[in-house]
């Protein structure tokens, strides 16, 4: 599923959260999560996985450049789920 498109600096470390409540089963919850930068320059800091939500942290990426993320979670009761959001690096 496409996220949607976000913008960030080049010097700011940012948090978002995807949350998966409403897509996950009643009783299954995440397990995994691992994020994929296209092409490299963005930085993924660190990924939280909490039972219904994952937590990226990212800093860095190249003024004008835009990155693909993808992000790929694993549940308790063995589902895959992947999304897809557009990062926007630019110095304003």
């Amino acid at each position: 599923m496409n996220l949607g498109k976000f913008n960030q600096q080049p010097d700011e470390v940012l948090d978002y959260d995807i949350l998966y409540k409403d897509w996950l089963d009643k009783g299954d919850e995440i397990q995994a999560a691992r994020v994929s930068v296209e092409p490299q320059g963005m930085m993924v800091h660190a990924v939280f996985v909490h039972p219904d939500r994952v937590k990226l942290w990212l800093a860095g990426g190249d003024d004008g450049a835009s990155y693909k993320l993808t992000v790929t979670v694993d549940t308790k009761d063995g589902r895959v789920k992947q999304d897809e959001f557009k990062m926007k690096v630019k110095d304003v």
